[in-house]
């Protein structure tokens, strides 16, 4: 009779054991298989971006290579024509045209600079921040407060260009809708995360909505899940409207190189 109970405790010992091994394997798959699909999910994403970020190189280069070029001929014929002995109208019509073309060539200028990202790779994403603020500030006299702690110099360039891209919508999301008359950007780096902090003291939003789900800011949702970001979000209308985003630093650094042994 001991015996037997021995072998039914063994044999319940047993199937436990078994159970257990199964149970761990089962959770190892379901954790392996969301785990490649979050990564297949990322890889996708990834190639969304780069294709629009190849694309509005394109268009940049096109508007700088051709239609700039073009206009910067008809600049150069309609200076030409106005050395000529013009009769007074027509000086006065020929020099209007010549205004209109010096506000297009800007315009393109300030296209160009927001749709490429060879400016921001080249001249770094703190000093790029910095130009688009003072350039919105020059066309809507919005005040900005801008701390941009000094980054790390390895950051990855496609989480530098998603930043400007997040900022630039952020950006023109509150010029465009929040009747805000000031806007503050923080930039701040640590050992394991680097934070972005974004408000502006315009009409808010209900935060009972925890934010509004344009395109827009599915768009910049989509960019922070790409680097395993954190998103908090935060409205007091009138006071302040604020959007807190933290990364790990590990998804946001370029991989060390290292040397053949």
């Amino acid at each position: 009779m001991f015996d037997e109970e021995k072998s039914i405790i063994f044999g319940v010992f047993i199937a436990a054991i078994t159970l257990f091994i199964l149970a761990v394997l089962v959770v190892l798959l379901f954790y392996n298989y969301f785990q490649v699909r979050m990564r297949k999910e990322k890889e996708i994403l990834k190639a969304v971006f780069d294709a629009q970020e190849s694309e509005r190189n394109r268009i940049s280069e096109d508007l700088h290579d051709d239609i700039g070029g073009k206009l910067s001929a008809l600049k150069l014929h309609n200076e030409l024509i106005l050395s000529e002995n013009l009769s007074p109208p027509a000086f006065d019509l020929v020099q209007k045209s010549a205004g209109q073309i010096n506000v297009i060539v800007n315009d393109i200028r300030k296209i160009v600079r927001d749709q490429s990202s060879q400016y921001l790779l080249r001249n770094g994403l703190g000093e790029e921040l910095h130009v688009l603020f003072s350039k919105y500030h020059y066309l809507t006299r919005i005040q900005a407060d801008i701390a941009i702690e000094e980054l790390p110099k390895n950051l990855s360039e496609g989480f530098q260009v998603s930043i400007f891209r997040i900022i630039q919508e952020l950006l023109h999301n509150t010029i465009k809708h929040s009747g805000a008359t000031l806007v503050s950007l923080r930039i701040s780096a640590g050992p394991d995360f680097l934070e972005v902090f974004f408000s502006d003291n315009g009409n808010g939003f209900s935060n009972d909505a925890a934010s509004p789900h344009g395109m827009g800011q599915n768009n910049i949702r989509t960019r922070i899940k790409l680097f395993n970001g954190d998103l908090k979000v935060s409205s007091s209308p009138k006071i302040e409207t604020s959007f807190t985003m933290q990364f790990p630093s590990k998804e946001i650094m370029l991989a060390p190189v290292t040397g053949k042994p």
